[in-house]
């Protein structure tokens, strides 16, 4: 009998599927804040998008969150150091 491929340990072989990906991302309109950028307030539009470390497309655990927030008006968009304390709070409670 001829192998095409050797097995010194003669296991079974394993395809094991794994990697990141995007959870789905949660949206609101965060009332009365004010935009930084142009001034108008209840513009701002914030969105929290989780990503996860999956094993077979199952996701296993949160690796982290990506925060952005955008005005509506101005269209000026904040995310990561540019988020102020108010901006962060308000997302804190789409999660």
């Amino acid at each position: 009998m001829r192998t095409f491929a050797s097995n010194p340990l003669n296991t079974p072989d394993v395809i094991l599927f794994f990697g990141t990906r995007t959870g789905k991302p949660r949206e609101a309109l965060l009332q009365g804040l004010k935009c930084p950028f142009c001034g108008q307030s209840g513009q701002m539009t914030g969105r929290v998008t989780p990503h996860y470390v999956h094993i077979f497309w199952l996701p296993v655990f949160r690796l982290k969150l990506f925060r952005e927030v955008t005005c509506s008006h101005c269209k000026k968009g904040y995310a990561g150091p540019e988020l102020s304390p108010d901006m962060v709070a308000a997302l804190d409670e789409i999660q």
